[in-house]
């Protein structure tokens, strides 16, 4: 296992590492109704942890003097995190997968270089993901240049143990998320090469079955894609998938108008907090896909550009607590999906440069 400082998050990049150790335990079990405690943010490149959401932060680690983190340079530091049921957080820095331990943020460990990740479908390990150089993709194929594209998976175990699967795709299949059923994938080849959405086969050798012939996966957990129609003219374009059941249906209706962009979905693929584009400007929802409703978190006020939940505003679950940091304000806030109880914090967080909310203590 390799551990280093999380201030490598800020700092230059490094080649991953690989090993064994222990694993990071969480309190599973407990009532999905606790508040959050123990919140991580980085805020200028300082990691800080918060006790509890209107607690005063503590710093656990400082930004490394001459690490810029302006123009937009914070966002890249941790790109793609999201927190595993035990408490894990996972992400990527400048093509390396990370993992920090949520209870010592001030450690982490280097799992594996990868272009992108996507946790497994039991939330106990993660994928790392790996692209061939165009020179060695599809080899033995005759794939026009644009769509000569090869990926490979590896599974880790987020203390760093290499798993025991690594699994080359087909080619122009690109790997976005696990699911019980199989891989699900975008597949673009030279016979179909509108950006498709599939679930493979177990084996990961083969297209079982079609979300959409164009379209593009926001975000997945559990059974569910969510999943935006490429072709679609008018709102509401964003669908969510059901891998065991085969078939998709509309996000759960919002009064105040339709959710855009991409959104986050907690891990067990329940829940997914998105922006809603309504006559009055944008509005936070969180979308119970098990129960069909829409609970509207109030006004954000994103330009109609920003649809995503992790640039002005960033967004992260943390077990049924949905936390939300707005860099332009400050403004930190947890909402609990289960109580739906909201707690904003009354003093907001000082933020010059960037900022980002990573997650929390496991319940």
């Amino acid at each position: 296992m390799c551990v280093i400082a999380a201030a490598v998050l800020a700092g230059p990049a490094l080649a991953g590492c690989g090993g064994g150790g222990g694993g990071n335990a969480g309190n599973a079990g407990n009532a999905e109704s606790t508040a959050p405690r123990g919140i991580v943010v980085e805020v200028d490149g300082d990691i800080l942890v918060l006790d509890r959401t209107d607690a005063e932060p503590r710093t656990v680690v400082a930004r490394p003097d001459g690490v810029d983190v302006a123009a937009g340079r914070l966002a890249a530091d941790f790109a793609g995190r999201r927190q595993l049921p035990a408490g894990d957080l996972v992400g990527l820095r400048d093509g390396t997968l990370i993992s920090v331990v949520v209870g010592k943020p001030e450690e982490a460990v280097l799992l594996a270089p990868a272009s992108s990740w996507f946790a497994g479908a039991d939330g106990t390990v993660v994928w790392a993901v790996t692209q061939a150089p165009p020179d060695q993709a599809c080899a033995g194929e005759q794939v026009p240049e644009p769509l000569r594209r090869q990926f490979a998976m590896n599974d880790f175990a987020p203390n760093g143990r290499p798993g025991r699967h690594a699994v080359v795709l087909p080619c122009g299949f690109e790997p976005v998320a696990d699911t019980p059923q199989g891989v699900v994938a975008q597949r673009a080849t030279a016979a179909a090469p509108r950006p498709a959405l599939v679930v493979m086969d177990r084996q990961g050798t083969a297209a079982a079955a079609t979300v959409t012939e164009d379209g593009e996966a926001l975000a997945a957990a559990g059974t569910r894609v969510v999943w935006k129609d490429n072709g679609c003219a008018r709102e509401p374009c964003t669908q969510v998938y059901d891998t065991a059941k085969g078939r998709s249906a509309p996000l759960p209706a919002c009064a105040a108008g339709p959710v855009a962009g991409r959104g986050v979905i907690d891990a067990t693929g329940r829940r997914y907090a998105g922006i809603v584009r309504a006559a009055d400007g944008s509005r936070l929802a969180v979308l119970d896909l098990d129960g069909g409703t829409c609970t509207d978190l109030g006004p954000v006020g994103l330009t109609p550009a920003d649809n995503d939940l992790d640039h002005a505003v960033a967004a992260s679950w943390s077990g049924a607590n949905l936390l939300v940091l707005d860099s332009r304000t400050g403004a930190l806030t947890s909402h609990n999906a289960a109580t739906h109880r909201t707690e904003t914090r009354a003093r907001p967080l000082r933020i010059t440069e960037g900022a980002q909310v990573w997650g929390a203590l496991p319940a």
